[in-house]
């Protein structure tokens, strides 16, 4: 069994083995066109759009921040690219729109701002998903926001999740998200994007994710200073906030665990990706003052 370094906390593992390849968001913004009712989230673009949904997003309490969302306005809409291979054909949906839609009158009615989604392959030959403006199927910004769940686990995340399969896909690499205007009567005034996350992908090579004996963290929640335990092929730790932002990079030590100091960051939500010489993983951490 390993040993690992004691510190005078509880010892509390809130480990989310989040994706066993580069990352599971959007890489690029290839293009945006705004309708009208748009602006809320321009001065935080495109950045604001190419990392993981807002954490802080729940099922009542949607995101509401410029910094985590994009209005696109009426019929206005978004091409987004994923590098690689981009989003590829597996078992079950294999990406995930995130929107702020979120219920009201506890749970008996959902407030919606709906887009249709497009795939391509090529950013020349588009495949719309089939939809219904009834019954919101087909539709992204349907279902609301988990944040506090893995975003690459369409059980528990909420967002939208679509099947390349019903389109008889086996690659996408661009994702375009067109808000539905005056053709589907939903909340309205506008689709506010805030992540499209894929759910299978062949940036890297996957592999099972680690066991909890070689990739956790203590204490997590932290203060100041965590540890991350690591196993022993792993190369690298890179940190990366809740917009996808890289924050800091730190060294490993032949599978030695791996002590990160922050005193100066805000408290919130980081992502810790772990790099091995053929696959990465993610935990997620949690920094309280």
């Amino acid at each position: 069994m390993k040993r690992f370094i004691k510190l005078n906390a509880t010892l509390l593992l809130l480990i989310l083995p989040m994706f066993a390849f580069a990352d599971p968001w959007a890489d690029q913004v290839i293009e945006v066109s705004y309708g009208p009712g748009a602006g809320f989230g321009q001065d935080y673009f495109p950045e604001n759009v190419l990392g993981p949904p807002d954490t802080s997003a729940s099922v009542n309490a949607p995101s509401q921040s410029p910094e985590q969302l994009l209005a696109l306005g009426s019929g206005g809409y978004i091409t987004l690219l994923f590098d690689g291979d981009g989003i590829v054909n597996g078992p079950g949906p294999d990406f995930t729109v995130f929107e702020n839609a979120f219920t009201v009158n506890g749970g008996s009615f959902v407030f919606r701002e709906t887009a249709f989604v497009a795939v391509s392959e090529d950013g020349v030959s588009w495949h719309e998903f089939p939809w219904d403006g009834i019954t919101f199927s087909g539709l992204a910004g349907v279902s609301p926001t988990n944040g506090q769940a893995d975003p690459t686990d369409p059980n528990h995340s909420g967002g939208d999740s679509f099947d390349l399969e019903n389109l008889g896909l086996e690659v996408a690499r661009f994702v375009r998200l067109t808000d539905t205007d005056d053709l589907v009567a939903d909340g309205g005034p506008s689709f506010d994007l805030d992540a499209v996350v894929a759910l299978h992908s062949n940036q890297q090579p996957q592999r099972p994710a680690l066991s909890a004996s070689e990739l956790q963290a203590w204490p997590n929640p932290f203060n100041t200073v965590i540890a991350i335990q690591v196993s022993p092929d792993a190369r690298q730790i890179q940190i990366f906030d809740c917009l996808g932002r890289l924050v800091d990079e730190l060294s490993v030590n032949q599978g030695s665990p791996v002590v990160w100091n922050a005193p100066n960051l805000s408290s919130g939500v980081f992502f810790a990706r772990v790099t091995c010489p053929e696959f990465s993983q993610t935990l997620r951490l949690v920094k309280v003052r």
